[in-house]
């Protein structure tokens, strides 16, 4: 229930966030030949690498601070939520990441802050 929630909000401000784009910032040609470009399909996959193998770093860190062994599936999905929710709230993601690690992994505050 949780999951679908959170699931359905970020596809509404996504949907949003696009219509405030497209309707009420005056968009013209130049912003859609952008989106259009055949150059956006690179864009999207160079972000998706990026953030994998940015959550991929996190989990061996979190391996090797912590001495456990970790589920890689769980530490990504919790540093990814984490980067979700610090762009809709500042500072709020690091807070969640650091709970729902402690929660799953049992990490203390000493090895999440290191």
């Amino acid at each position: 229930m949780y999951k679908n929630l959170l699931n359905a909000s970020i596809q509404l401000l996504a949907i949003f966030f696009l219509a405030k784009y497209f309707v009420y910032d005056n968009t013209s040609e130049d912003k859609l030949a952008l989106i259009l470009s055949p150059y956006i399909l690179y864009l999207v996959l160079f972000l998706f690498f990026t953030k994998f193998f940015i959550s991929y770093l996190f989990y061996l860190l979190v391996n090797l601070i912590s001495g456990k062994k970790n589920k890689f599936l769980i530490i990504s999905e919790t540093f990814l939520y984490g980067g979700i929710i610090n762009q809709m709230l500042p500072g709020i993601g690091h807070i969640y990441k650091y709970y729902k690690l402690r929660f799953n992994s049992k990490i203390s505050l000493a090895e999440y802050s290191f």
